[in-house]
């Protein structure tokens, strides 16, 4: 038996019975993943596809807890990998498999595999999904030792709905068109532009011949 943490919908609406080499429970609400609850179900893994919260060090240190972060780690580690990735012009990146540890993202790695970042936030779920999957697989056939990270690691800030207004005094056109498809997921808040008392939201972005074009959604400002 395994359990797969995730609070985002984008993995867990993705796998079936039949894609994970194991039984498997499913805890997607932050009071459900607790020591008391682990111990009962004693999985032989935690995995961690995507979790929005700090998991308290009695589970990391009493389960074998197997997170999934994308980044060229040690650099990288932190908030908002995908969204600071692409703005930093990155194309392919690792996806990595690594142990939970107290200082985030330090762990040891299990596995490594390439994932691309062209397309919408939802594409890139998309692909990432049967990646993690093969690795959860092969960590569960193989129980294979993980390796430290090796270099000097650097820190990603975690991005809020804050940052995401519009960078329009950026020149850089494709910056605009990256800028929009970082966040194009339904279970993200779009980017926006402020304009006297309307918020618009864009999503849904293509660029071609010097051009974006755009699905918007006008709304009133929220005082």
């Amino acid at each position: 038996m395994i359990i797969i943490a995730s609070s985002k919908k984008w993995f867990i609406n993705k796998i079936t019975k039949n894609e994970i080499n194991s039984k498997f429970e499913i805890i997607s609400e932050k009071e459900d993943l607790n020591i008391e609850n682990l111990k009962s179900i004693d999985p032989k893994y935690i995995f961690f596809p995507h979790w929005n919260w700090k998991v308290p060090s009695n589970i990391y240190e009493n389960f074998k807890c197997v997170l999934f972060h994308i980044a060229p780690l040690p650099e990288g580690r932190g908030g908002s990998p995908i969204q600071n990735l692409i703005l930093r012009k990155h194309s392919v990146v690792p996806l990595n498999a690594i142990q939970m540890v107290e200082e985030i993202d330090a762990g040891p790695v299990y596995l490594s595999k390439n994932l691309d970042l062209s397309g919408k936030l939802s594409e890139i779920f998309e692909r990432a999904t049967p990646i993690i999957i093969s690795m959860i697989n092969e960590i569960l056939e193989h129980e294979p030792n993980p390796k430290p990270q090796k270099g000097i690691p650097t820190y990603f800030r975690r991005r809020t709905n804050i940052d995401n207004e519009l960078p329009i005094d950026n020149e850089d056109l494709h910056h605009l068109y990256d800028f929009i498809r970082m966040l194009d997921d339904d279970e993200y808040p779009k980017p926006y532009l402020d304009i006297g008392v309307y918020r618009i939201f864009f999503y849904s972005a293509e660029i071609k011949n010097s051009e974006i074009m755009s699905h918007v959604k006008i709304t009133k400002k929220l005082n």
